[in-house]
């Protein structure tokens, strides 16, 4: 089983297409990365996806 969801971050150091940055998600933080042609500019809010999968018998 997987699941997905998303958030609202705030880009705190620009993203570039397939690069990492930052982003300020819940008070804190966090590496960021876009798998598209896209770059995000400090201050641009976006949507952080966070997926978890996990296996079931």
């Amino acid at each position: 089983m997987s699941f997905d969801y998303f958030e609202e971050a705030i880009v705190a150091e620009e993203i570039r297409p397939n690069q990492c940055g930052r982003v300020r998600f819940q008070c804190s933080w966090w590496p960021a990365r876009c798998d598209r042609g896209i770059t995000f500019k400090p201050g641009a809010l976006v949507y952080q996806k966070f997926g978890f999968k996990t296996l079931s018998f």
